[in-house]
Protein backbone atom coordinates (compact mmCIF):
# COMPACT_ATOMS: atom_id res chain seq x y z
CA UNK A 1 0.00 0.00 0.00
CA UNK A 2 2.77 2.16 0.79
CA UNK A 3 4.48 1.74 -2.39
CA UNK A 4 1.34 2.34 -4.20
CA UNK A 5 0.74 5.55 -2.59
CA UNK A 6 4.17 6.45 -3.23
CA UNK A 7 3.83 5.71 -6.77
CA UNK A 8 0.35 8.02 -6.75
CA UNK A 9 1.99 11.25 -5.01
CA UNK A 10 5.28 10.96 -7.51
CA UNK A 11 2.82 11.34 -10.10
CA UNK A 12 0.92 13.96 -8.87
CA UNK A 13 3.86 15.88 -8.44
CA UNK A 14 5.88 14.92 -11.56
CA UNK A 15 2.64 14.89 -14.08
CA UNK A 16 -0.12 17.14 -12.70
CA UNK A 17 2.13 19.76 -11.98
CA UNK A 18 4.42 19.14 -15.43
CA UNK A 19 7.93 20.15 -15.66
CA UNK A 20 8.75 23.12 -14.31
CA UNK A 21 10.86 25.90 -12.21
CA UNK A 22 11.89 24.82 -9.09
CA UNK A 23 11.52 27.87 -7.09
CA UNK A 24 8.86 27.33 -4.71
CA UNK A 25 8.56 24.61 -1.86
CA UNK A 26 5.33 23.59 -0.68
CA UNK A 27 4.66 24.63 2.58
CA UNK A 28 2.87 21.60 4.64
CA UNK A 29 5.08 19.30 3.77
CA UNK A 30 5.29 18.25 7.69
CA UNK A 31 0.99 17.22 6.81
CA UNK A 32 2.71 14.26 4.50
CA UNK A 33 3.28 11.04 5.51
CA UNK A 34 7.04 10.43 6.86
CA UNK A 35 7.70 8.21 4.07
CA UNK A 36 5.93 10.41 1.46
CA UNK A 37 7.92 14.12 2.25
CA UNK A 38 10.64 13.48 0.19
CA UNK A 39 8.24 12.77 -3.01
CA UNK A 40 6.63 15.96 -2.24
CA UNK A 41 10.12 18.48 -1.26
CA UNK A 42 10.58 18.59 -4.64
CA UNK A 43 10.32 22.74 -5.78
CA UNK A 44 8.24 22.61 -8.58
CA UNK A 45 5.98 25.27 -10.14
CA UNK A 46 3.53 24.53 -13.27
CA UNK A 47 4.00 26.65 -16.23
CA UNK A 48 0.41 27.82 -16.06
CA UNK A 49 0.60 28.83 -12.21
CA UNK A 50 -0.48 26.91 -9.42
CA UNK A 51 -4.36 26.84 -8.85
CA UNK A 52 -5.92 28.73 -6.09
CA UNK A 53 -7.94 26.58 -4.60
CA UNK A 54 -9.68 22.89 -5.73
CA UNK A 55 -12.85 24.67 -7.34
CA UNK A 56 -9.66 25.36 -10.35
CA UNK A 57 -8.52 21.73 -9.97
CA UNK A 58 -9.81 18.90 -12.75
CA UNK A 59 -9.59 15.73 -12.22
CA UNK A 60 -10.21 13.11 -9.33
CA UNK A 61 -10.69 13.87 -5.92
CA UNK A 62 -7.09 13.19 -3.88
CA UNK A 63 -4.25 15.34 -3.20
CA UNK A 64 -3.80 18.63 -5.39
CA UNK A 65 -0.54 21.30 -4.83
CA UNK A 66 -2.78 25.00 -4.37
CA UNK A 67 -1.39 28.28 -4.37
CA UNK A 68 -3.83 30.86 -2.68
CA UNK A 69 -2.44 34.35 -3.35
CA UNK A 70 0.01 35.84 -0.89
CA UNK A 71 0.49 31.98 0.41
CA UNK A 72 3.41 29.34 -0.55
CA UNK A 73 2.09 26.47 -2.30
CA UNK A 74 0.30 23.72 0.02
CA UNK A 75 -1.00 20.07 -0.11
CA UNK A 76 -5.06 20.13 0.31
CA UNK A 77 -7.09 17.11 -0.72
CA UNK A 78 -9.69 18.55 -3.01
CA UNK A 79 -13.51 16.62 -3.21
CA UNK A 80 -14.24 16.93 -6.96
CA UNK A 81 -16.76 14.04 -7.55
CA UNK A 82 -18.97 14.95 -4.80
CA UNK A 83 -21.47 17.95 -4.33
CA UNK A 84 -20.41 19.45 -7.29
CA UNK A 85 -17.30 19.18 -7.01
CA UNK A 86 -14.51 22.12 -6.44
CA UNK A 87 -14.28 21.81 -2.51
CA UNK A 88 -11.02 22.55 -0.67
CA UNK A 89 -11.08 20.22 2.30
CA UNK A 90 -9.94 22.36 5.57
CA UNK A 91 -10.55 19.36 8.44
CA UNK A 92 -11.08 15.88 8.82
CA UNK A 93 -11.65 13.80 12.45
CA UNK A 94 -12.72 9.77 12.29
CA UNK A 95 -14.19 9.18 15.72
CA UNK A 96 -11.13 7.68 18.22
CA UNK A 97 -8.51 9.24 15.36
CA UNK A 98 -4.86 8.59 16.57
CA UNK A 99 -3.98 11.77 16.62
CA UNK A 100 -4.72 14.29 19.22
CA UNK A 101 -6.60 17.54 18.97
CA UNK A 102 -5.24 18.98 21.72
CA UNK A 103 -2.47 20.94 19.83
CA UNK A 104 -1.07 24.40 20.55
CA UNK A 105 -1.87 27.74 18.91
CA UNK A 106 0.69 27.59 16.17
CA UNK A 107 0.07 23.78 15.79
CA UNK A 108 -3.26 25.35 14.74
CA UNK A 109 -2.31 27.81 12.90
CA UNK A 110 -0.04 26.08 10.42
CA UNK A 111 -1.70 22.61 10.96
CA UNK A 112 -1.55 19.38 11.65
CA UNK A 113 -2.36 15.78 11.12
CA UNK A 114 -2.20 13.59 7.40
CA UNK A 115 -3.84 15.83 5.02
CA UNK A 116 -4.52 11.58 3.34
CA UNK A 117 -6.78 11.09 7.17
CA UNK A 118 -7.17 13.24 10.10
CA UNK A 119 -5.81 16.73 9.93
CA UNK A 120 -6.30 20.83 10.23
CA UNK A 121 -5.50 22.76 7.26
CA UNK A 122 -4.00 25.49 9.38
CA UNK A 123 -6.00 28.76 10.26
CA UNK A 124 -3.11 30.69 8.44
CA UNK A 125 -3.62 28.68 5.58
CA UNK A 126 -7.38 28.83 5.50
CA UNK A 127 -7.41 32.46 6.14
CA UNK A 128 -5.19 32.66 2.86
CA UNK A 129 -8.15 31.31 1.16
CA UNK A 130 -10.89 32.68 1.89
CA UNK A 131 -9.43 35.98 1.49
CA UNK A 132 -9.10 35.64 -2.01
CA UNK A 133 -13.07 36.05 -2.60
CA UNK A 134 -16.16 35.10 -1.80
CA UNK A 135 -16.34 31.79 0.16
CA UNK A 136 -19.13 29.32 1.10
CA UNK A 137 -18.52 26.27 3.93
CA UNK A 138 -20.10 22.48 4.17
CA UNK A 139 -19.80 20.68 7.49
CA UNK A 140 -20.15 16.73 6.60
CA UNK A 141 -21.11 14.82 9.33
CA UNK A 142 -21.92 10.86 10.31
CA UNK A 143 -23.77 10.61 12.93
CA UNK A 144 -23.43 7.73 15.26
CA UNK A 145 -25.15 4.94 12.44
CA UNK A 146 -23.18 6.24 9.85
CA UNK A 147 -26.12 8.38 8.47
CA UNK A 148 -24.47 10.89 6.23
CA UNK A 149 -25.85 15.15 7.20
CA UNK A 150 -24.70 18.17 5.79
CA UNK A 151 -24.56 21.78 7.35
CA UNK A 152 -24.29 24.37 4.53
CA UNK A 153 -23.84 28.07 5.28
CA UNK A 154 -23.85 30.23 2.12
CA UNK A 155 -20.54 32.80 3.19
CA UNK A 156 -17.36 31.78 5.33
CA UNK A 157 -14.95 33.83 6.23
CA UNK A 158 -12.50 33.72 9.65
CA UNK A 159 -10.40 37.11 9.91
CA UNK A 160 -6.15 37.59 10.47
CA UNK A 161 -4.59 36.16 13.35
CA UNK A 162 -4.58 39.44 15.41
CA UNK A 163 -8.57 39.08 15.20
CA UNK A 164 -8.01 35.60 16.48
CA UNK A 165 -9.16 33.77 13.72
CA UNK A 166 -12.87 35.27 14.00
CA UNK A 167 -14.86 33.29 12.60
CA UNK A 168 -18.07 34.93 10.76
CA UNK A 169 -20.87 32.55 8.96
CA UNK A 170 -23.87 33.24 7.03
CA UNK A 171 -27.08 31.39 6.42
CA UNK A 172 -27.72 28.13 6.98
CA UNK A 173 -29.65 25.00 4.60
CA UNK A 174 -29.04 21.71 4.89
CA UNK A 175 -30.24 18.38 7.24
CA UNK A 176 -27.52 18.34 10.15
CA UNK A 177 -29.31 21.43 11.73
CA UNK A 178 -28.33 24.42 12.68
CA UNK A 179 -26.30 23.84 15.75
CA UNK A 180 -23.00 26.54 14.71
CA UNK A 181 -25.57 29.53 14.97
CA UNK A 182 -28.27 28.01 16.81
CA UNK A 183 -30.92 29.76 19.50
CA UNK A 184 -29.12 29.72 22.45
CA UNK A 185 -26.52 32.05 22.67
CA UNK A 186 -24.08 30.77 25.32
CA UNK A 187 -23.54 28.23 22.36
CA UNK A 188 -23.21 30.69 19.33
CA UNK A 189 -20.12 29.47 17.60
CA UNK A 190 -20.40 32.27 15.37
CA UNK A 191 -18.44 35.56 15.75
CA UNK A 192 -16.05 33.68 18.36
CA UNK A 193 -12.69 33.66 18.11
CA UNK A 194 -10.38 30.62 17.76
CA UNK A 195 -9.36 29.04 21.03
CA UNK A 196 -6.23 26.92 22.10
CA UNK A 197 -5.59 25.57 25.20
CA UNK A 198 -2.48 28.01 25.28
CA UNK A 199 -4.49 31.12 24.02
CA UNK A 200 -8.09 31.12 25.81
CA UNK A 201 -10.40 33.40 23.96
CA UNK A 202 -13.64 31.97 24.99
CA UNK A 203 -16.45 33.36 26.79
CA UNK A 204 -16.53 31.11 29.68
CA UNK A 205 -14.77 31.43 32.93
CA UNK A 206 -12.83 28.60 32.00
CA UNK A 207 -10.57 27.42 29.54
CA UNK A 208 -13.07 25.20 27.11
CA UNK A 209 -10.11 24.39 24.76
CA UNK A 210 -8.48 22.92 27.58
CA UNK A 211 -11.53 20.78 28.53
CA UNK A 212 -12.57 19.79 25.37
CA UNK A 213 -9.07 18.64 24.32
CA UNK A 214 -8.86 20.45 20.83
CA UNK A 215 -9.03 23.95 19.64
CA UNK A 216 -12.03 25.36 17.83
CA UNK A 217 -14.32 28.90 18.18
CA UNK A 218 -15.66 28.45 21.24
CA UNK A 219 -18.32 30.48 23.19
CA UNK A 220 -18.86 28.93 26.76
CA UNK A 221 -18.41 26.43 26.06
CA UNK A 222 -20.01 24.34 22.62
CA UNK A 223 -23.24 23.31 20.38
CA UNK A 224 -20.58 21.60 17.99
CA UNK A 225 -16.90 20.50 18.80
CA UNK A 226 -15.41 18.73 15.55
CA UNK A 227 -11.80 18.68 16.57
CA UNK A 228 -12.16 16.17 19.78
CA UNK A 229 -11.88 12.61 19.63
CA UNK A 230 -15.02 12.88 20.68
CA UNK A 231 -16.96 14.40 17.27
CA UNK A 232 -20.28 16.40 18.95
CA UNK A 233 -22.96 18.34 16.81
CA UNK A 234 -25.45 19.62 18.58
CA UNK A 235 -29.09 17.88 18.33
CA UNK A 236 -27.18 15.27 15.90
CA UNK A 237 -24.87 13.13 18.09
CA UNK A 238 -23.45 13.60 21.53
CA UNK A 239 -19.83 12.97 20.82
CA UNK A 240 -20.64 10.03 19.40
CA UNK A 241 -20.37 11.04 15.46
CA UNK A 242 -18.63 8.79 13.75
CA UNK A 243 -16.59 11.47 11.01
CA UNK A 244 -16.67 15.09 10.18
CA UNK A 245 -15.07 17.37 7.56
CA UNK A 246 -14.83 20.79 6.75
CA UNK A 247 -14.65 21.89 3.15
CA UNK A 248 -15.14 25.44 1.82
CA UNK A 249 -16.07 26.30 -1.94
CA UNK A 250 -16.02 30.38 -3.68
CA UNK A 251 -19.45 31.30 -4.03
CA UNK A 252 -20.82 31.28 -8.03
CA UNK A 253 -18.11 28.93 -9.06
CA UNK A 254 -19.55 27.05 -12.08
CA UNK A 255 -17.79 23.75 -12.60
CA UNK A 256 -17.91 21.17 -15.55
CA UNK A 257 -18.01 17.56 -15.01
Amino acid sequence: MATKMGCVLTAIILLAMGAANCDEEIANLHMLPAEERTTRSIRVRPPSGYPKDCSAVRGRSGLHVIKPNGSPPLVVYCQLSRFGGGWTTIQKNIRRTKITWKESWTAYKFGFGNILQDHWLGNEYIFKIISQGNYKVMFLICDSRGRERVAYYDSFAIGNERSGYQLSLGRYSGNAGNALIGTVKSGVHDNMKFSTFDRDQDLSRSNCAQSCKGGFWYNSCYKVNLNSKSIFWYGLCNGNCMLSQILIKPNNVCRRV
